[in-house]
């Protein structure tokens, strides 16, 4: 019996989706851009409305209105049209220009775009360190002890003991050793909150630094990002010195941040940049260039290209 036309392409479509290999990336999965991948360019209203938003904002408040943000959207858009041809062409001018710096970054960057949503980031070594809890700062003054009375007792046996001591010590005990846990958490969120203040202060300022050295790169070559990324990180020749002052900068502000390597690429701007031109900028790491050869995730190029700025006197 002769199988029909439609049969056999279900059964062609069954075959093949049988011998293809499982997706390895989970469906649940949610994703999120990555923080160092560049920021997407805006388009003339947009950046119109940032500005135009706070003015009216301030103009309101002096006269002591206080509008809603809907409100006062609506008078950037009326605003907006009623610009003349010319007034226009100024903001379309600000937002050709952010395009270039965001094709210029985007040709220079080699990091994801996506990452988990749900991951968490690598433990910041400069973060302020977590106070213990009460009853690890009160086992912790005890076994010691303990392992010299019960010294064949494993560390599970240990903690079992400790937990029954913890339960059954005087709660003006407890309470002590409380309250001192609560005063080091109160202190550890204050620090924490200056920390994160500052991190998020350095991480603006490389950014706002890298996009003024896209944009002078892009302006430098019009229509051509991957040229103006070339020269930007050293390769270009015909800009020169000050090419190359411009990149060092730009690399010095990058190596100077031990997240901004990443253990998964190293550097998302590439370490060609630092081989082409400025090795030494890789010694100023914080995890010095022999630990960045062991990095999990390194490439065999980029082994390779350690290995080489590891030959360099300046790295030695």
């Amino acid at each position: 019996m002769r199988m029909s036309d439609a049969a056999v392409e279900a059964a062609i479509l069954e075959r093949t989706a049988l011998m293809q290999p499982p997706s390895k990336v989970n469906p649940s999965t949610r994703f999120k851009k990555a923080p160092d991948a560049p920021k997407r360019f805006k388009s003339a209203f947009i950046i119109f409305s940032a500005e135009k938003h706070k003015e009216i904002k301030e103009e309101l408040a002096n006269q002591g209105r206080a509008e809603k943000t809907t409100d006062i959207a609506k008078l950037v858009s009326e605003a907006w049209r009623e610009l003349d041809p010319e007034e226009k062409e100024i903001w379309e001018k600000k937002a050709r220009k952010d395009k270039a710096r965001y094709e210029v970054e985007k040709a220079m960057y080699k990091g994801p775009w996506k990452v988990p949503a749900n991951k968490r980031a690598p433990k910041d070594p400069t973060a302020p360190k977590r106070p213990m809890s009460a009853f690890l700062a009160f086992s912790n003054k005890r076994r010691a002890a303990l392992k010299r009375q019960h010294p064949d007792a494993t560390n599970a046996d240990l903690s079992k003991m400790l937990s029954k001591t913890w339960r059954e010590a005087p709660e003006e005990l407890r309470r002590k050793y409380m309250d001192e846990e609560a005063e080091l958490r109160a202190q550890y969120k204050i620090e924490m909150a200056k920390w994160r203040k500052k991190v998020a202060e350095e991480k603006k300022a490389e950014r706002k630094e890298r996009e003024a050295m896209a944009l002078q790169a892009a302006e430098a070559h019009p229509n051509n990002p991957q040229a103006a990324g070339a020269s930007l990180m050293g390769q270009g020749g015909e800009q020169g010195t000050s090419g190359q002052e411009m990149a060092a900068q730009g690399m010095a502000a990058m190596y100077a941040n031990p997240y901004a390597l990443g253990a998964a690429n190293l550097n998302p701007y590439g370490l060609q940049a630092a081989a082409q031109f400025q090795p030494q900028l890789l010694g100023a790491t914080p995890f010095g260039i022999q630990q960045l050869q062991g990095f999990a995730g390194a490439d065999m190029a980029q082994q390779q290209l350690l290995s080489q700025l590891m030959s360099k006197s300046c790295l030695i």
